[in-house]
């Protein structure tokens, strides 16, 4: 493959990606001139109608997540011969990618708004890095790695959905296992793997690796919800501040103390 033509291929598809990310913008957010009031016969839908977006796309992620995890560590374990099974693995990945995408794009009530942006980010640069991987396996077999992050996709999804607090209690230690220790090390097989076969050419890769920090910088930034509680590192950062002032002022109080004369 030419760096032109991969350059290209990558170039087109997070074009594509990057409209379906608009598309998605344009159907969550409401118009910038404000809309006329709705009339009377027409009150705005119940908060039943989000839950059940939610809970459908919830259901979706179960089977479809649950049944590629299992092909994957399968596919891990070296139990999937990769010349008959790699092209259907990638293939069913890219597939999962798709629909995923276009569901968050022609129903934005499934996720929780704080999210959605995120994600649409994150499927069109999985997408992007999809289209200009096809055909070549060193590049394949680097996405059926970062599939890892998937399994605490799954998890957390099933602790939402089946309200089970084993599943709760394994979030959090999965999402620093997979997500910000183990998808990084992915990175580092597909650099080993690139030095021996020379492959893909340098621009490629640097497309690639930007990619994949990209990707990771939205990892970071849900961890910064679920590892650090509502409200993040703004939250940390205002306990923090809340904490000085407390202290501050306490050492204030002792210091216009009077002592007792001797």
């Amino acid at each position: 493959m030419s760096l032109l033509k991969a350059t290209t291929t990558i170039a087109v598809a997070g074009g594509a990606a990057a409209a379906l990310y608009l598309l998605g913008r344009s159907r969550s957010k409401p118009p910038s001139t404000a809309p006329p009031p709705p009339p009377p016969a027409e009150p705005s839908p119940p908060p039943e109608d989000e839950w059940a977006a939610a809970h459908r796309h919830d259901l979706w992620n179960l089977w479809a997540l649950g049944i590629l995890n299992a092909a994957h560590v399968l596919w891990w374990a070296g139990a999937l011969d990769e010349t008959r099974w790699l092209a259907t693995l990638y293939a069913l990945d890219v597939g999962y990618m798709t629909v995923d995408a276009l569901w968050l794009v022609l129903e934005p009530a499934c996720v929780a708004a704080r999210v959605r942006d995120t994600l649409l980010i994150h499927h069109a640069a999985v997408l992007a890095c999809a289209a200009g991987a096809a055909g070549y396996p060193l590049l394949m077999r680097h996405l059926l790695r970062v599939w890892i992050v998937e399994l605490h996709s799954w998890t957390h999804i099933a602790a939402r959905e089946l309200r089970s607090p084993a599943l709760g209690a394994m979030n959090k230690p999965l999402f620093v296992g997979v997500r910000l220790v183990g998808f990084p090390l992915t990175w580092l097989a597909y650099a080993r793997e690139r030095a021996a076969a020379s492959f893909p050419p340098l621009g490629v890769h640097a497309v690639l690796s930007a990619m994949q920090v990209l990707m990771y910088g939205l990892m970071c930034h849900w961890g910064t919800r679920l590892l650090l509680g509502e409200g993040g590192l703004s939250a940390v950062a205002a306990r923090c501040r809340s904490s000085w002032r407390r202290l501050v002022s306490a050492l204030g109080a002792l210091q216009s103390t009077p002592k007792a004369s001797g």
